[in-house]
Parts: structure tokens; C-alpha cells; sequence
């Protein structure tokens, strides 16, 4: 009888010790993150659906080509050497609300006069857009469900274009280029940057034109959806840049530059187009 209790006890021990070696596990419990585990025991370090964007360059239906020759919908032949955009407040509409990006970041500005520094935060969905890029990372973007429309501004707001370039994060877009895509504490940031030859004659150099906000003003490319973001996924979208957009309608050949700008900064919202 002793045996026989002595064996029983033995025998149950491990049932009695197993819930003292369990481990827990941390996880993300929440079903919106895109690393959700339903096996966790403790939430924790959730991370949570992106929004981004894989770049098409396009002329009309063609590749842009930075050395090809191009003829625009009047006729006239140009070289368009290089390119760069400045984009900000990405939203999605649903239902006649607008979505946006959920991070935000501490930025240095000038104040209204120029003379002075001030701490703003801002929406971080500032990116650059280069004629080499082939996708932008916006940022942090959780609302799921199906969207109608999508938007974002062609160059940044009158409060944004106010950040010092020198004083942000090193790699932000806004930080100092190379290129001089930030002008002046009154002009601020560059939204449209284009190096063109207006024409083919080799004798003939070209044109490199740094728009300014005032010339674009608050402008929006804005495209029809329906865009769907699945609950717990990434949302990968593609834009398209119709560079032949730009100069539809604009005399190239003409010599008041000016006018050759207006027009190219008209057409502006017309190049891009959002694609799900």
C-alpha cells in the first residue's frame, strides 16, 4: 500500500510543478497592429500598419528617360534632365473624413518675421520625391476599411515651409540638400525643382527652375479611389508621375521664362496620380 501511494505521488508531481515553470510571453494583443500574436499572455511593443508608396515616372505611357528626347502635346521637343518634389498631409477619405498620418515630430521654425526660432510640432509626413525614387515611406497609418479619395499637398503648408532645414534630424527630407531645395527663411523650401532643355540644340544650356511656395500656393493632387487597407496589414499604394502633365499646354519655346513657369505650375496637380 505504501508502494502503491509513494508511486501515485510521484506521478502526479509534475502535474502539481508544471504551472510553476510556465513562462509567460509577451506579445501584441491588439488585432489593428501588423505584428499581432493571439499567443501572447501580455501585450507589449505592438507596431502598427505604414502607409508607402512605390513611385511610377512616367512620360505619358513611357519610362522617363533622363537623356531621351521628349515631344510635348503641341509639338515642341525638350530634354527633362532632372526633377525633385516636396509632398506633405497624405490623407485618405472615408465617408467625408479625412485620414492622416499619426506621427508627429518636434521641428525648429522661424517665426512669421524670419528673425526669430520657435518649437512647432508637425505631422511627419514630409518626403522628397526624386526623379531616382522608387518608393516613399509615409508612416504610421492604422484606420482600415474601404476609402474613396486621396490627397496630399504638392509642397508644404505656410507654417511648415517655416522649418530651419539645418536644424532638423540628420536624413529627414527637410534636412539641408545639396541642391539648394530650401531658399530663405521668407521663401523657405523649394516644392518643385526641374532642370530642362527646352530644346535639342546642344549650344543651348538649360534651364534649371526652383519654384517657390507663392508660385505653387496651397495646391493638391487628389485621385478617386476606392483604396482598401486591411485591418493589420500594410497599406502599399503607388503614385504616378505623368512628367508630360507638367508641360501640356505651356510654350516652351517662348522667352519670358515667366510665363513658361506659370504654366507648368498650373499643371502641377494634373502630373500625379494615387493607384491602388
Amino acid at each position: 500500500m505504501t508502494r502503491l501511494l509513494t508511486r501515485t505521488a510521484l506521478a502526479l508531481l509534475p502535474l502539481v510543478l508544471a504551472p510553476a515553470c510556465y513562462e509567460r510571453e509577451d506579445g501584441c494583443l491588439d488585432i489593428n497592429a501588423v505584428n499581432y500574436d493571439a499567443s501572447a499572455d501580455d501585450n507589449c511593443c505592438c507596431t502598427y500598419p505604414t502607409l508607402s508608396f512605390s513611385v511610377q515616372h512616367r512620360m505619358d505611357t513611357l519610362v522617363w528617360q533622363r537623356d531621351s528626347v521628349y515631344q510635348t502635346t503641341d509639338g515642341q521637343w525638350f530634354r527633362l534632365l532632372d526633377a525633385a518634389f516636396y509632398l506633405s498631409e497624405f490623407s485618405l477619405r472615408q465617408n467625408n473624413q479625412a485620414y492622416r498620418i499619426s506621427d508627429s515630430l518636434l521641428f525648429q521654425v522661424f517665426d512669421s518675421g524670419g528673425a526669430d526660432t520657435v518649437d512647432q510640432y508637425f505631422t511627419d509626413d514630409f518626403t522628397l520625391l526624386r526623379r531616382t525614387t522608387t518608393s516613399l515611406d509615409v508612416g504610421t497609418f492604422s484606420t482600415d476599411g474601404a476609402f474613396d479619395q486621396a490627397q496630399f499637398r504638392l509642397g508644404l503648408s505656410e507654417p511648415a515651409n517655416r522649418i530651419i532645414p539645418a536644424l532638423t534630424p540628420d536624413g529627414h527630407p527637410l534636412r539641408t540638400q545639396g541642391d539648394s531645395l530650401w531658399l530663405n527663411p521668407q521663401d523657405g523650401y523649394v516644392p518643385l525643382y526641374l532642370v530642362l532643355d527646352r530644346d535639342t540644340l546642344s549650344a543651348t544650356p538649360p534651364d534649371t527652375l526652383r519654384f517657390t511656395r507663392s508660385e505653387i500656393g496651397d495646391a493638391f493632387a487628389t485621385s478617386a479611389g476606392p483604396f482598401y487597407h486591411e485591418p493589420g496589414y500594410n497599406l502599399a499604394l503607388k503614385i504616378r508621375i505623368n512628367y508630360l502633365e507638367l508641360f501640356a499646354g505651356v510654350n516652351l519655346s517662348n522667352p519670358d521664362i515667366n510665363a513658361v513657369r506659370n504654366g507648368i505650375a498650373a499643371n502641377l496637380p494634373n502630373a500625379f496620380s494615387v493607384i491602388p
